[in-house]
């Protein structure tokens, strides 16, 4: 299949486009991004696979956000003998319509038309190969799916010659495949079915001999360990009566170290409150000093901040005088900024009401301009639309007229003549016309036809032209109808109707002509609406600013006078700004002052107020603390209290030492230690018990269970059931080793299959790489790995744009397999991104090798990537675009 033309309206972000692709070769489609290049991908698909009516999510999504109308997808294709254009309409007033012009006319709509396309499609193409072997945006790396696509496997067969298995080998290995599935699991190979089971059977068989025969074993260790048992229950018993008898010996020399710790605890007790009253006392010594000294501190900061409050006064007199003077200046010079701004606003209005009255006149005649030619250009085309005689048609008529002439001279040239000379007055019948001759009078007739001349209704002589005139008349016909088809083409009635309406075409040309230089002249990157605006608001503007100007100052007369009263007025205002920051720096100087005495005035009278305060608490508090005991009176009792408490320390600390000398850790550390071991001995005795309990119950089992008697049923069954084994055994490796043995020769024949893809793919390899280029294909048709040079990579371990290349060069070899069986075209959006410049150049020849068998379709953002592809472009400048894109060669 080729596709040729392809339209959209109002499909996404695209208003209306038209694309035209050569049938052969490569059409590179390039533009920038967001401008609907994959658009014209998705089209096709949604042409393709959904009637008009479909309400899939895919179908709502085409249509542009906010836009409330019809989405219409048109194309132009050719498959085999067909040559078609199928249209559809979503969304609103839906519609389907196709139309067949080879190999013979054909008109179809709504869901005939539909499945008339899909028919079409299938009787001629893979489609599903098509989509495969696509390349969507952002899948350049992936290879594609080929190893169920039909028509690449028929190519691959017709290439390989026949190198598939038939349908009667592929049904013996089917069988042989069943066979061995019988016995192995499909892809580990692993045991399944009846032969796991007689597997499992003897194994399990023989775990339960293995069990049996350990059973007999472990009841021998069981008697072993009941008499070992016994033995470390009685020399537990000896160990902890030993250590009962340490147990108490050390209890008793704890019950010694008690009293001495009891009269250490007295004495500490004792202590206590004696050296709490004597520290308490002391403090309250050292407190009565230091308020003393804080009241006489208080009193010399107090006097320091009375003289520095003093000397802040005249400061802040000064300061106040100069702030109302800088005050002063400031607002004169504010109110001489708003008088300059106010005189500037008025003639910077001035300015732009003269240069809007300019520029107003000017729209006015370009719009005066675009409208005349817009109707001439109406005119025109409705001209043009009604006028079928172009230059070409004209020369067929001109052509067409001088060929008839020519035949009528020939055939009376070559026709024979009747010459009748009258001797007296005669009347004459010439072919029913009368005819009456006095003497001497003459008629000249070319027999062209049957003539019949009837003299005085006496005598009738018939002349006939003869065969070669025959001949002669027929040629004269189609020279007539070939002249009246070609005025009857044009709808014209003769030569000279047909060159008027041609002066006219021409005329109505050079008008549309004029019109589109006259819009890019006035218009340029405007519409007519928007100058039609622009005009509209340069009249309100002007009109607004008459209306509210105030009268003075007067405003100037023309452009020039009021920009240099413009520029005047900024200049005073720039003197007058001037003026104003230099008040605002003075006043900001004064303010800086007045803020520094303000602050040393409020902190000289924050300091006076705070020592105020402080000297009273501090007389406060020393007045209360002396209504109490006097500091003679506290000096006295710490002394006391200091006497009763060093003696007290002094027991305390031969009481200790004592204490000490007894060791108190170490006979704490020795019962605990005697404690210990009874405790371990008493459960080690427990556990020992506990166990030869368990031993002489689980020895009394086991000799009620008969593992003799069990042990021989269970050898009687093992050798049956391994007997079985070695059958089943014999059967599975039969199969395994038939399949496997088929399996060889069935890979061999795929290998063979798939010779034809990887022969193409190296072909086009190496004219991108070079002559040591090849791949590996594998059965599900993927490239395997490359091998360049001495060095073989799996596919997955390339670079990303080593990747991106073999998948291109998989898919053009898959397009020139099928190339000569109907073909599909090829369609690569945003490919090559990762692939350098010099193998861009390289990548070019490989794609224009292909372009001579099938159709490619490249779109692109990037049209520097195939600067070295010849063929057709198509750029594509907006998706907005109005204006139909154009393809060139």
């Amino acid at each position: 299949m080729s596709i040729l033309r392809l339209q959209l309206k109002n499909f996404r972000g695209v208003v209306e486009s038209e694309v035209r692709f050569a049938r052969d070769g490569v059409t590179v489609v390039e533009g920038p991004n967001e401008v609907g290049k994959s658009s014209f991908v998705e089209s096709i698909d949604m042409l393709l696979d959904f009637f008009d009516d479909a309400r899939n999510q895919k179908v709502k999504a085409i249509q542009p956000v906010g836009r409330d109308v019809a989405t219409e997808i048109e194309m132009e294709a050719e498959i085999g003998p067909y040559a078609f254009t199928y249209r559809k309409r979503f969304h609103r007033e839906k519609l389907t319509e196709l139309s067949i012009s080879r190999p013979s006319p054909e008109q179809w709509k709504g869901r005939e038309a539909h499945e008339r396309v899909q028919q079409i499609l299938g009787d001629h193409m893979d489609y599903a190969l098509w989509k495969a072997i696509r390349v969507s945006q952002g899948d350049g790396e992936a290879q594609p799916v080929l190893d169920k696509q039909t028509s690449l496997s028929e190519a691959l067969d017709r290439v390989a010659g026949g190198a598939r298995a038939s349908e009667r080998e592929e049904s013996l290995f089917e069988r042989v495949e069943n066979e061995y599935q019988l016995y192995f699991t499909a892809k580990q190979g692993q045991p399944t079915g009846k032969y796991r089971d007689a597997i499992v059977q003897m194994n399990e068989a023989q775990l339960a001999v293995d069990s049996l025969q350990s059973a007999m074993k472990g009841l021998e260790d069981d008697v072993r360990r009941a008499a070992h048992l016994a033995g470390e229950s009685a020399r537990v018993v000896r160990s902890l009566s030993e250590a009962r008898l340490v147990l108490m010996k050390r209890e008793e020399q704890a019950a010694a170290l008690h009293d001495k710790r009891e009269a250490v605890e007295s004495l500490g007790q004792k202590l206590v409150p004696v050296a709490h009253d004597a520290a308490a006392t002391s403090k309250a010594v050292r407190e009565r000093e230091r308020m003393a000294a804080e009241l006489a501190k208080a009193e010399e900061v107090w006097q320091a901040a009375s003289a520095e409050r003093a000397s802040a006064d005249p400061l802040a007199t000064e300061v106040s005088a100069s702030m109302k003077t800088v005050e002063s200046a400031y607002l004169a010079a504010k109110d001489a900024v708003e008088l300059a701004i106010s005189l500037e606003r008025i003639r910077r209005n001035d300015d732009t009401f003269r240069r809007n009255e300019i520029e107003l006149a000017r729209n006015r005649e370009r719009h005066a301009r675009v409208v005349s030619a817009t109707e001439k250009g109406v005119r025109a085309k409705a001209e043009l639309d009604g006028n079928l005689v172009t230059d070409d048609a004209l020369e067929r008529i001109r052509s067409s007229e001088q060929a008839l002439l020519r035949a009528q001279d020939v055939l009376r040239a070559a026709s024979p003549k009747l010459h009748v000379l009258a001797l007296q007055p005669a009347a004459l019948t010439l072919s029913g016309r009368a005819l009456s001759l006095g003497t001497g009078q003459e008629v000249e007739e070319s027999v062209v036809s049957e003539l019949a001349l009837d003299v005085d209704g006496k005598v009738r002589v018939t002349f006939s032209p003869g065969q070669s005139a025959d001949e002669l008349k027929g040629r004269l016909a189609q020279a007539q109808n070939a002249f009246s088809a070609a005025l009857s083409e044009t709808r014209v009635s003769s030569l000279e109707d047909a060159v008027e309406k041609n002066a006219r075409r021409h005329e109505a040309e050079r008008a549309l002509t004029d019109l589109k230089r006259v819009i890019n002249d006035d218009l340029r990157d405007w519409t007519r609406d928007q100058l039609a605006r622009s005009i509209a608001n340069l009249e309100r503007s002007t009109a607004a600013h008459a209306a509210e100007r105030p009268a003075q100052p007067p405003m100037a007369s023309e452009l020039r006078e009021a920009r240099r009263l413009h520029e005047a007025a900024e200049a005073e205002l720039a003197v007058a700004r001037e003026t104003l920051e230099h008040a605002d720096r003075e006043r900001d100087l004064v303010r800086v002052r007045a803020s520094e005495v303000g602050k040393r005035l409020a902190e000289a009278d924050s300091l006076l107020r705070v020592a105020a305060e402080r000297k009273a608490f501090a007389r406060s508090a020393l007045s209360e603390a002396e209504n109490g005991a006097s500091l003679d009176s506290l000096r006295e009792a710490y002394q006391k209290l200091s006497t009763q408490e060093m003696s007290l320390r002094e027991q305390l600390g031969k009481a200790e030492d004592e204490l000490r000398k007894a060791e108190p850790a170490l006979v704490d550390a020795r019962l605990s230690e005697a404690k210990d071991v009874v405790v371990r001995l008493v459960d080690e005795h427990g556990n020992v018990n506990l166990q030869l309990a368990k031993t002489h119950a689980v020895l009394e089992t086991k000799n009620e269970q008969g593992y003799g008697e069990a042990l021989a049923l269970a050898e009687s069954k093992l050798h049956h059931t391994a007997t079985e084994h070695a059958a089943m055994q014999r059967h599975a490796s039969a199969a395994r080793l038939l399949y496997e043995t088929m399996s060889r020769a069935r890979d061999n024949a795929r290998r063979r299959y798939v010779a034809p893809l990887q022969e193409r793919i190296n072909a086009l390899g190496r004219m991108v790489f070079d002559s040591s280029f090849h791949v590996d294909v594998g059965d599900d048709l993927c490239v395997l790995s490359r091998t360049l040079g001495a060095q073989t990579v799996p596919f997955e371990s390339l670079s990303q744009g080593a990747r991106e290349q073999l998948a291109l060069l998989v898919r053009l070899a898959c397009g020139l397999l099928v190339a000569k069986n109907g073909g599909v075209p090829l369609i690569f959006d945003d490919v090559l991104g990762a692939t350098d410049s010099t193998r861009l150049a390289e990548m070019a020849t490989a794609l224009r090798h292909a372009g001579k068998e099938c159709q490619i379709i490249v779109l692109t953002c990037m049209p520097e990537r195939f600067t070295h592809v010849s063929g057709a472009r198509v750029s594509l400048t907006h998706r907005r675009a109005l204006t139909p894109s154009v393809a060139s060669e």
